[in-house]
């Protein structure tokens, strides 16, 4: 931890906290964090909805409980119908203009989940906040990370669409020999209506694909040795799955669900990236050798790490139903120059 950095208490919830409703998890003065579950949209589903209408997501949400929020991007409203206005006749907006119009109807939102994804979002309280965030968040001054459990069996599909779609590794597999790696690449819009997404290497250069990404994504994973018996609570016991945290700076749609499947491990109870949605299905074991250029590997094991393989959760058995992935840690700068921390659970 940083000089500089503040670590907030707030709420300490276990792993996979299961709950219907989102509540307010974190407040300072400058972010407002929520907690939101599995299932719930981050904005409303349609993309024609205003930011007036109701729905079932976290933003409709906010908006009706919060109305504090709502009044400090008020003074945005004409300008973001100056903005649309102009989108729809064709004219060009500039990045600050499209900000803008962001901030103001979304409240001031920072960054998205998956609806099956849970845990902490973030909502800057007023617009020089936003802009300030957004800042920090192109500098990779911000960070998030995330609890998931990975399926222990290696699936050598890969993921479908992807370039190249899985390799064999010549120095065995990060994720059961329990190593700290990192996994960068574009991504492109993949299948009908491009609701899924593929990874394209950043050194791939055999044949043509569809546009990707302008820039590279990067996300680290490290292995979370004996999660069950942690004191801040006790992990959920899906048999044949790995605990793992991951960490990014700039992220894409499905950027960690996408980059666990490419490397063969899908998260447990993925409907649209699981080779097998049923964890406790899942086949022997397929430590075949893969060489992945998209894998880097680090030279030891992460710190305060057992360098034994981890071992997979059995005690009891609990549905894959939901998605395992949650943002439990969120990271961000405040305008003073401080970092804010806000964490679901603390060791």
């Amino acid at each position: 931890m940083s000089v500089n950095a503040v670590q907030l208490s707030g709420a300490a919830l276990p792993p996979f906290f299961s709950c219907a409703d989102p509540f307010l998890a974190f407040e300072t003065d400058s972010y407002s964090v929520f907690f939101k579950p599995p299932g719930m949209h981050s904005v409303p589903a349609s993309s024609s909805d205003s930011p007036g209408d109701s729905g079932d997501s976290l933003l409709s949400w906010v908006r009706v409980s919060y109305p504090a929020l709502e009044s400090a991007y008020n003074s945005l409203g004409p300008l973001g119908s100056v903005i649309r206005g102009a989108n729809q006749a064709g004219a060009g907006m500039m990045r600050s203009d499209l900000a803008s119009l962001r901030a103001w109807s979304e409240l001031g939102m920072l960054s998205r989940l998956d609806k099956e994804t849970s845990g902490l979002v973030a909502f800057a309280r007023r617009p020089e906040i936003f802009f300030h965030a957004l800042e920090g968040q192109a500098s990779g001054q911000s960070r998030k990370l995330y609890w998931l459990l990975a399926v222990q069996a290696f699936h050598e599909e890969g993921l479908e669409g992807s370039r190249p779609r899985c390799f064999p590794r010549s120095d065995g597999d990060p994720v059961l020999a329990g190593l700290e790696f990192k996994v960068e690449s574009y991504f492109r819009s993949y299948g009908p209506r491009g609701k899924r997404v593929a990874c394209i290497a950043p050194d791939y250069e055999g044949g043509k694909h569809k546009k990707i990404s302008v820039i590279m994504y990067r996300t680290m994973f490290r292995p979370i040795q004996g999660a069950e018996r942690r004191q801040s609570g006790d992990w959920p016991a899906v048999p044949r799955c790995l605990a793992w945290e991951a960490s990014l700076n700039a992220g894409f749609r499905h950027q960690i669900r996408a980059h666990m499947a490419w490397c063969g491990h899908p998260i447990a109870g993925d409907q649209l990236y699981g080779r097998s949605n049923d964890a406790s299905n899942a086949g022997p074991c397929d430590s075949s050798e893969v060489r992945a250029d998209f894998v880097s590997l680090e030279t030891q094991p992460c710190p305060e790490i057992s360098t034994q393989p981890m071992k997979a959760v059995h005690e009891r058995s609990e549905s894959a139903a939901r998605l395992y992935l949650e943002c439990h840690r969120l990271e961000l700068t405040n305008p003073i120059g401080n970092t804010e921390i806000f964490e679901l659970t603390q060791e």
